[in-house]
């Protein structure tokens, strides 16, 4: 059930972007032309609303993945490599991914809060008087949202290659374990 209403919750939040990728976003680092300013200006309050629409649906979206992040996969791998110092197990590239982890966890915490406060600059902007720095605001965001992502891609791949090395480090003492020591 919960991961249907994130589905839902996301499918909304990627059609809200859309829509004001339609009126306000035409192409990345650009400067906004009349014909778009014109459109932000006929149509500042409802994309106003739209903005705010997805900031609220990307905030808690995005505080759920940190709160993963924060009070699950730190935890449990400062945990872990902690046991592992204290057993003296030389595990130098399950440290090393823990560190980046730890880093990228830290990375994606910094870039939604600028990705926030570009949003809401963003929404504090009278696009009926200022549509070009209302779309080059919205473009930021949009910009630190692509970025934001990435980040996460990067400490899903992080986590990923922890748990590779955790395999790694189970198969060479798996024996042992076992009873007969081939290391």
């Amino acid at each position: 059930m919960k991961r249907l209403f994130r589905m839902a919750i996301m499918t909304v939040f990627l059609a809200s972007i859309m829509a004001i990728g339609v009126w306000v976003m035409k192409a990345h680092a650009a400067a906004a032309t009349l014909e778009q300013q014109q459109a932000i200006v006929a149509r500042c309050d409802q994309l106003k609303v739209q903005l705010a629409n997805v900031q609220k649906n990307e905030t808690a979206t995005r505080v759920n993945r940190g709160r993963v992040y924060d009070l699950e996969v730190i935890p449990y791998i400062t945990a872990f490599n902690s046991r592992i110092a204290a057993s003296k197990v030389d595990a130098p590239e399950l440290i090393s991914v823990a560190a980046q982890i730890q880093s990228s966890v830290t990375s994606y915490a910094n870039q939604f809060t600028t990705y926030s406060d570009d949003l809401t600059t963003a929404q504090r902007i009278d696009c009926k008087v200022k549509p070009a720095e209302f779309y080059d605001w919205v473009d930021k965001a949009r910009a630190d949202r692509a970025t934001l992502a990435g980040q996460v891609t990067r400490t899903d791949q992080l986590i990923a290659s922890y748990t590779n090395e955790l395999q790694k480090l189970e198969q060479r003492f798996t024996p042992v374990i076992n009873g007969s020591s081939k290391q």
